[in-house]
């Protein structure tokens, strides 16, 4: 590369920071992708996420709910681990669980001062080492999408995850939307969500240290933008509506509901999403699918 031509980062950030201070207008997420690219069929006792051409393959099976419900076990993961098991008796490979880390607050997506600490580590040991014989036995990987308010809450949670159970059959979700607070967006982003440069440059920070350290280690990257939650929320429901249906859109307004920060259409939030993109080309291998939406 020659040494005046800038890199593919420069440039995304330079695309990023001349959109200057006005709205931003809502991004096909699948556009441009430097990878196979994934998407998500809404069911009713989990998500299917598919990839692949005609046919498709179903990648993974996203898994509803909370981990530390004491019925979880019972009403969400055995019936997947059954599933699983049929689709190898077809001769297919099992798809991938993806669950969250869990929670001790009541809802969702709620926080608790015990999941950052001893207790929530402790309580998310307890439930991998409950689940490890089980995923064994059915030849199937759990990976756990962490989240800002869960167990699994930042990235160096989930290296020491990986390393510590490198012989396990458990990934991590690089998600790296998930792992922001309002306090990593910036001034700009607290103000007015608005794509402002001391915003960006302040974000990206946070989103180069996930992408750099998850990113090769994942077998799903998910892409989404990001807003204050508590905006217009309208406009979010209408964005999970569009092509997946009222019931779907509701779930997933009432799962969001005590976020700090809830997702919304790529290229209308916080997010730089060209900078965004060219992070992910430079730091997750190019056979990872990615989930954009």
């Amino acid at each position: 590369m020659s040494a005046a031509m800038p890199s593919m980062p420069e440039r995304a950030h330079r695309a990023a920071d001349a959109r200057g201070a006005g709205e931003r207008s809502p991004r096909d997420p699948r556009a441009g992708l430097p990878h196979p690219a994934a998407w998500r069929v809404r069911g009713n006792q989990w998500d299917a996420i598919l990839t692949g051409g005609s046919p498709a393959r179903t990648l993974a099976l996203q898994l509803p709910g909370n981990p530390l419900d004491a019925q979880w076990d019972a009403r969400t993961l055995e019936p997947a681990l059954a599933e699983c098991v049929r689709i190898a008796g077809t001769g297919v490979a099992p798809p991938l669980l993806i669950a969250w880390s869990g929670t001790f607050a009541d809802s969702l997506f709620g926080g608790d001062m015990r999941n950052w600490m001893r207790p929530g580590w402790d309580a998310l040991q307890q439930r991998l080492d409950s689940w490890r014989g089980r995923l064994e036995g059915a030849g199937v990987r759990l990976a756990l999408h962490p989240h800002a308010t869960h167990l699994l809450s930042d990235v160096a949670g989930a290296m020491r995850l990986l390393v510590d159970r490198a012989d396990q059959p458990f990934s991590v979700i690089c998600a790296p939307a998930a792992l922001l607070t309002p306090e990593m967006l910036g001034d700009g982003a607290r103000e007015g969500t608005r794509g402002r440069i001391a915003e960006a440059r302040d974000v990206r920070e946070h989103l180069l240290r996930a992408l750099s350290v998850l990113g090769p280690r994942t077998p799903l990257c998910v892409l989404q933008d990001v807003r204050i939650a508590g905006g217009t929320r309208d406009r979010l429901a209408d964005t999970h509506a569009r092509g997946r249906g009222a019931d779907a859109a509701d779930r997933r307004s009432d799962d969001a509901g005590d976020s700090a920060l809830e997702p919304c259409a790529p290229g209308t939030g916080a997010l730089p999403w060209d900078a965004l993109m060219a992070l992910v080309s430079e730091h997750v291998p190019p056979h990872v699918p990615i989930l954009a939406e």
